[in-house]
C-alpha cells in the first residue's frame, strides 16, 4: 500500500518535471529561441554603438587634421 502511494507520488513529480522541461511554443517558435534572439540583438546594438562612436571620433580627428593642413592661414 505504501509502495503504491510512493510510486504514484514519484510519477506525479516526474510528470511535473517533464511538463516544466518542455519549451513553450508560440507560433512554432520556442520561448528559449526568442530570448536568445533578443539577447543577441541587444548585444549587437551595444557592439555597433561602441563601434560607431569610435569610428566617429577617428573620422573627426582625421577630418580636423587634414582640414588644418589645408587651411589658407597655414
Amino acid at each position: 500500500m505504501m509502495t503504491r502511494r510512493l510510486l504514484t507520488e514519484l510519477n506525479v513529480i516526474a510528470d511535473m518535471e517533464r511538463s516544466n522541461n518542455t519549451k513553450t511554443m508560440v507560433m512554432g517558435v520556442s520561448l528559449q529561441m526568442l530570448l536568445d534572439l533578443t539577447v543577441a540583438g541587444i548585444s549587437l546594438m551595444v557592439g555597433f554603438t561602441i563601434f560607431g562612436f569610435i569610428a566617429a571620433i577617428l573620422c573627426s580627428a582625421a577630418f580636423f587634421y587634414h582640414a588644418k593642413a589645408q587651411s589658407p592661414g597655414n
